[in-house]
C-alpha cells in the first residue's frame, strides 16, 4: 500500500511531463494538480503545475503555485526564476528583481537571468545595479576589463562582446539578449543592431530582423554591411521592391569615394 501511495503521484507527474512537452497544457495542469494533491510536498510537480497554468494564461494561479514552491523549497531556483520572469512580463519590475537577483546570486550560471536583471535595471534607470551585474556577466564570459567598467557606454561594449561569445557557443537566444542590451546602451553604434538583425534573420523572424537592421542602417548609414543584410531580410519577407531600393542605395554607396 505504501509503495502504491508513492507510485500514484509519480505516475501523475510523468503524465504531466509528457503532456507539457507535447504542448497539451490543460492536460499537463490537470496531471500536475493530481500529483500535488496526492503529495503536497512534491515541489517539482508544483513548479510544473505553475508553469502549465502560466502557459494557459492563468497567471494568478501560476503565481500562487510558484510562491508555495519557493516557500517549501527556497533552494529550488527554477521556481524563483520563473516567478521573476512572470513578474517582469507583467511590468512588476521591483517584484521581478527581488526573485531574479536571488537566483543570480545563488547560481552564477544563470546568464539568462542575469541578462534579464540588467534589462530591468536599465528600465528602472538604476545605473549602479546595471553596472554591477554588467561587470558580473562580462567577467563570466571573459570580456576584457569587465571589472573596471564604470560607464554605460563601456558596458554597451561589454554586452556586444558577451553577444559575440554566446553566439560562437551556439546560444542564439542569449546572444540576442546581449546584443539587444548593447543596442539600448549604445544606440548610435550600428554593429550590435546588425548582429541582432542577423540573429533574427537566421531565426526567420523577418519583422524583428528588419527592425534591427533598419536601426543599424540609421546608426551607420555609410556602412555597406547593414544595407546588404537589410536587403536580404526584405527579400526573405517577400518585399522585393524594398530589397531593390536597398541594393540601389548600396550601389550608390559603393560608388562614393
Amino acid at each position: 500500500a505504501a509503495l502504491a501511495a508513492l507510485a500514484a503521484p509519480r505516475r501523475a507527474f510523468l503524465a504531466g511531463l509528457v503532456a507539457l512537452v507535447g504542448g497539451d497544457f490543460a492536460r499537463a495542469r490537470d496531471a500536475f494538480a493530481e500529483a500535488v494533491e496526492q503529495d503536497p510536498k512534491t515541489v517539482e510537480a508544483r513548479v510544473n503545475l505553475a508553469l502549465s497554468c502560466e502557459k494557459l494564461g492563468d497567471l494568478a494561479e501560476a503565481e500562487q503555485h510558484y510562491l508555495v514552491a519557493i516557500d517549501q523549497s527556497p533552494e529550488t531556483l527554477d521556481a524563483a526564476a520563473n516567478l521573476g520572469a512572470l513578474y517582469a512580463r507583467q511590468g512588476r519590475t521591483n517584484d521581478a528583481l527581488a526573485f531574479l537577483e536571488l537566483v543570480a546570486r545563488a547560481d552564477r550560471k544563470h546568464l539568462d537571468v542575469m541578462l534579464l536583471v540588467v534589462k530591468l535595471a536599465w528600465e528602472l534607470g538604476d545605473a549602479d545595479r546595471l553596472l554591477a551585474w554588467g561587470r558580473e556577466i562580462g567577467g563570466l564570459v571573459g570580456a576584457p576589463e569587465a571589472r573596471g567598467v564604470e560607464s554605460v557606454d563601456a558596458l554597451g561594449q561589454i554586452f556586444a562582446h558577451v553577444g559575440d561569445v554566446l553566439e560562437k557557443k551556439g546560444d542564439a537566444i542569449g546572444a540576442a539578449a546581449a546584443f539587444e542590451m548593447a543596442t539600448f546602451l549604445r544606440p548610435k553604434d550600428g554593429e550590435p543592431f546588425r548582429r541582432l538583425g542577423l540573429l533574427w534573420l537566421a531565426a526567420k523572424d523577418f519583422s524583428r530582423a528588419i527592425k534591427a537592421l533598419e536601426s543599424a542602417v540609421r546608426a551607420a548609414p555609410n556602412e555597406p554591411a547593414p544595407l546588404e543584410a537589410l536587403a536580404l531580410a526584405y527579400e526573405k519577407l517577400g518585399a522585393p521592391k524594398a530589397a531593390e531600393l536597398c541594393r540601389q542605395r548600396l550601389a550608390t554607396l559603393k560608388k562614393t569615394p
